[in-house]
């Protein structure tokens, strides 16, 4: 059983200054990575706002590949400073996906900055080779073919917990039935292989759906199909994002530091 990457994580949109560019992840390296992306920065201090999306981004920053990170899920927008110019490449992978290349589950090295520092993560030999693709690459597109292929040599397929991956798969359908698992068994395993319990992953994955929908610019509201009302839609949506759905779609995720937050 697989994790569904038809439609990739959202983030905001970046308008000023800067440049986001992402590229969903195709097969067969799609068994693990949700997309792959790049944000380029210009001139100036600037705050980056993240939203959570249930995925683990391992983070190159281009101008000085040795400078490599992990960023695991997380609940509330995270804002990370950013002096440009400067350009990052980042691989998204899906939920478990980073098992692919971590053996240790995500339970045993998650910390509450949730900002891991890769060469403590990775095998050198696994960096080395990211980082060489990554400096012969001269434009997005050609670091994304490359990357892909340099993944897919040392990627490999984790025995995942079925149980597991039903939760993921039904975390969108509070009726799906039984999972085969008790709820404190689901909490114990969630929290080791995901990061989150099973009710935080599943209001982030609500959160993420509801993106999608709202990204399509569809005329029929998106809260009915996951929320009690309109009210509790845009509270949980001001939790995640930082701000109002239409605030959100139309703000710059990446503004100026002296810039304060609002929704």
């Amino acid at each position: 059983m697989s994790i569904d990457h038809t439609h990739p994580a959202l983030q905001g949109q970046v308008t000023e200054n800067g440049k986001y560019q992402v590229c969903p992840a195709s097969s067969p390296v799609n068994c693990w990575v949700d997309s792959f992306w790049q944000l380029t920065v210009g001139w100036g201090e600037y705050v980056y706002r993240s939203v959570p999306d249930n995925c683990v981004d391992l983070i190159f920053n281009l101008d000085e590949l040795s400078d490599a990170f992990i960023v695991t899920p997380f609940l509330s927008p995270i804002e990370f400073p950013i002096s440009g110019p400067v350009k990052y490449f980042g691989i998204r992978f899906s939920a478990l996906g980073y098992q692919g290349l971590i053996k240790a589950p995500l339970g045993e090295w998650l910390n509450p900055d949730c900002h891991v520092n890769a060469h403590e993560m990775l095998q050198p030999l696994v960096i080395e080779h990211l980082q060489k693709t990554l400096s012969q690459g001269n434009n997005f597109l050609a670091r994304t073919e490359g990357v892909a292929a340099a993944l897919l040599v040392y990627l490999k397929h984790p025995k995942l917990d079925p149980r597991l991956l039903r939760f993921i798969h039904s975390a969108l359908d509070p009726n799906f039935g039984d999972l085969g698992v008790s709820p404190r068994q689901l909490r114990r395993i969630s929290q080791l292989h995901l990061g989150l319990s099973p009710k935080e992953f599943a209001r982030v994955t609500r959160f993420q759906a509801t993106l999608q929908q709202l990204s399509t610019c569809s005329p029929w509201p998106v809260w009915p199909q996951f929320y009690y009302d309109q009210s509790h839609f845009i509270r949980e949506f001001k939790n995640f994002a930082g701000a109002t759905p239409a605030s959100f779609l139309k703000m710059s995720v990446l503004y100026k530091k002296t810039q304060t937050s609002s929704e």
